[in-house]
């Protein structure tokens, strides 16, 4: 699901709808935002569930540049510098890797919900917004992600 704005995206996390409306400040009237407009001191409550890539230009293979402490805690592995296409993420790859090509090729947020079992074995339902960065308004050259789990077991 994507667009621009947070009731069409029904986003259920209020730290997503918040991520969500801190991206649209930066953004301003741009379509999208630059990422040295992203100050992380700004949303600090956010930092643990966000995850930070870059998009290689040419190939749009993404690197996970940071991945917060509560997503590395949940996923039972840190994954920063590995490649997005590296990481096995079960039955959800092909969808996963989707959302965040969406929001790479297209430059638009990405909203996505599915549930997903960790590597110890415990099921979370996780609802993740995708949103875009471009340092020359036009190409996008990096991801933040925000995520929440909810735990089901």
């Amino acid at each position: 699901m994507a667009g621009h704005d947070a009731d069409i995206l029904d986003i259920r996390d209020q730290q997503l709808r918040d991520l969500y409306t801190y991206w649209q400040t930066m953004r301003g009237d741009r379509r999208i935002p630059s990422r040295s407009s992203f100050s992380p001191a700004e949303v600090p409550r956010l930092l643990p569930s966000l995850i930070l890539l870059d998009v290689e230009p040419g190939t749009g293979r993404m690197v996970v540049r940071v991945l917060g402490t509560r997503v590395a805690t949940v996923y039972g592995k840190d994954y920063t510098g590995r490649y997005l296409d590296e990481i096995y993420f079960g039955a959800n790859t092909t969808s996963v890797l989707d959302d965040y090509g969406t929001c790479a090729r297209d430059g638009v947020p990405v909203l996505g919900e599915r549930n997903f079992r960790n590597v110890r074995d415990v099921v979370y339902r996780m609802e993740r917004l995708i949103l875009p960065f471009s340092d020359d308004g036009k190409s996008v050259n990096k991801l933040i992600a925000g995520l929440h789990f909810i735990e089901l077991n």
